[in-house]
């Protein structure tokens, strides 16, 4: 079991956020080109190390948005009531089962204002406490907080720093609405067609 969490949470869940990365940075190119900017800048031809995780600020926005919309453990912390109790007005008897969906709740008008808008800057210094903390969870909370959220955060950073040095995506001609497939992680149905530009 743990093995194959290892391997899960280190591949899947991440090459999965990395697809919809893509695929929104094609759908806004106002975003896609601020964030290729960043990444020029700040690296000066050279390629992206862990050294430059911290100054690559906007598109680490990119990558926390991407995974507010698209989280891909979509679905998790699933929890035993151990005593009767009572959660937001409803009565959980003890024994019941609970689920946690990132998906439900980052999409929720409740917590996020204009839910369904891809907006980095939304996790902005200026902005981040617009949302309650703990309205946004793709990496768990509490005792069961993905230890890996770190190493995710930065090879996401990174991958996606150096990519746009050289690269833009763009959807092609033709190109028809992404339906979701939910597997362990959230991935598009039948996989995801887009077009690459060299820039350089």
């Amino acid at each position: 079991d743990e093995c194959l969490t290892l391997l899960h949470e280190g591949y899947d869940s991440t090459a999965a956020g990395m697809t919809w990365c893509w695929y929104l940075l094609a759908q806004h190119p106002e975003i896609h080109q601020r964030a290729a900017a960043e990444a020029k800048q700040l690296l000066q031809g050279k390629q992206a190390t862990y050294a430059d995780y911290d100054r690559l600020v906007f598109i680490r926005q990119v990558i926390q948005e991407t995974l507010r919309l698209y989280p891909p453990a979509w679905m998790l912390m699933l929890r035993e009531a151990t005593e009767h109790t009572e959660l937001m007005g409803c009565r959980v008897p003890k024994g019941s089962w609970i689920y946690l969906i990132p998906w439900v709740t980052h999409r929720s008008e409740r917590w996020f204002a204009d839910p369904l808008r891809f907006d980095p800057e939304r996790f902005s210094e200026g902005r981040i406490g617009e949302f309650p903390r703990n309205a946004y969870y793709p990496f768990g909370k509490g005792g069961h907080y993905c230890i890996g959220e770190r190493l995710a955060m930065t090879e996401m950073t990174l991958a996606v720093a150096t990519v746009l040095r050289h690269f833009e995506f763009y959807l092609p001609e033709g190109h028809k609405p992404v339906e979701i497939e939910p597997h362990t992680a959230i991935r598009p149905r039948g996989g995801l067609r887009l077009g690459v530009r060299r820039i350089d």
